[in-house]
């Protein structure tokens, strides 16, 4: 008698086996230790530090499994169960295959999609996922607007896409490097000295580089390093602000500017510079001054208005800027 054997099916996408993933990996196990921060109103769990053996996207070093919830909360509010590792899901020494989600993909309390043993059989899914480097972007879903941005480092650049239903909508090219983690990612708000209009969506995704400018530049400052941040819409990539301080331990700024969101031209600015000489004749308290001048723009971009400001320590903290007179040099 003939058996006829069925061929072996096609191995799932990765879409359909860890959607909207942020990375994956092949991981080994080297620790796994007991944490308890509800004294000072943490949580207690287990905490798993991996190896990464290989994957694609983004990697974390540590895995938390929360086993009892601290800190004070709402009336009747309730902790969402810590999922899907439980305490005893990884064994010390073991390899298993891990879906890392976005930081904002609130779906996943431990950024953990799912876990496999190294030889399941996704394995194959997840290999040619490795070996093809799809998540090279590190996507970070947005769970609350449903879109992703993702960035890729490049030799002098560095470039920013969104994206949405697997589809690129926009994409930026960058020069220079991500400065930080911290300044690379999504922002409630603008802060500081220079708020510039929020995205319709309440979020703004900022993209601060460690980069130089050339003589020819767009902001007409002279060439040198700086950190320069872009602040832009998650969902359509506008532009919004661009926050600009020197390349220094802290924060010195130089340039803050908004944008018109149709055009793309500048709205205003505020520049900010320390002549050498000229501070006694503007009413400062010595030569070398702080100055500050800000510009409105029409809908050319070009500029309409200028007003000049110097620093004054010696008045009160809401008063410092103080408008120099029209006919002062």
């Amino acid at each position: 008698m003939l058996t006829v054997l069925a061929p072996w099916a096609d191995p799932p996408e990765l879409s359909k086996v860890a959607p909207q993933a942020a990375g994956v990996a092949l991981v080994e196990v080297l620790e796994a230790s007991e944490f308890d921060y509800r004294p000072g109103d943490g949580n207690k769990g287990v905490r798993f530090s991996i190896k990464e053996i290989k994957g694609t996207g983004d990697f974390l070093k540590e895995l938390q499994v929360v086993t009892e919830s601290g800190g004070l909360r709402a009336p009747n509010s309730k902790p969402q169960p810590s999922l899907p590792l439980k305490p005893d899901s990884l064994v010390v020494g073991e390899r298993y295959w891990i879906a890392f989600a976005s930081r904002y993909d609130d779906r996943y309390n431990q950024r953990v999609i799912a876990f496999w043993p190294e030889d399941d059989a996704v394995a194959k899914t997840l290999e040619a996922a490795v070996q093809n480097d799809v998540l090279k972007w590190k996507p970070q879903y947005i769970s609350a607007l449903k879109v992703s941005y993702g960035h890729v480092i490049e030799d002098g650049t560095w470039k920013v896409r969104g994206e949405k239903d697997g589809k690129v909508v926009w994409e930026h090219t960058l020069t220079g490097k991500p400065l930080d983690s911290y300044n690379f990612g999504l922002f409630q708000g603008t802060g500081g000295s220079f708020e510039v209009a929020m995205p319709a969506c309440g979020q703004i995704l900022f993209t601060e580089s460690d980069t130089k400018l050339n003589e020819d530049n767009e902001f007409g400052l002279p060439a040198g390093p700086y950190y320069i941040n872009h602040g832009f819409d998650p969902i359509s990539g506008t532009r919004h602000g661009t926050w600009i301080r020197r390349a220094q331990a802290g924060s010195v700024e130089v340039l803050n500017r908004s944008y018109d969101l149709t055009t793309g031209k500048p709205a205003r600015e505020a520049q900010y510079d320390f002549p050498q000489t000229g501070g006694i004749a503007v009413g400062a308290s010595a030569e070398r001054w702080w100055r500050k001048r800000e510009r409105d723009f029409d809908a050319n971009g070009k500029a309409t208005s200028e007003l000049t400001s110097y620093y004054d320590e010696r008045l009160e903290p809401d008063k410092r800027w103080v408008k120099v007179d029209s006919k002062a040099p």
